[in-house]
């Protein structure tokens, strides 16, 4: 696993695509009501 920092400009879709993982498992591993909604600065769990 791994931890990333949300940067400005970037998506869950383009980190999901970085990491080679889905959208759907990042959002359900660090319960994201919202997929659409991250904020900079946000320390997301990369399955």
């Amino acid at each position: 696993m791994h931890i990333h920092v949300v940067n400005a400009g970037e998506t869950l879709w383009k980190i999901a695509n970085y990491y080679g993982v889905s959208v759907a498992s990042i959002a359900k591993i660090n319960g994201l009501p919202d997929p659409n909604q991250i904020i900079i600065g946000l320390a997301l769990v990369i399955p």
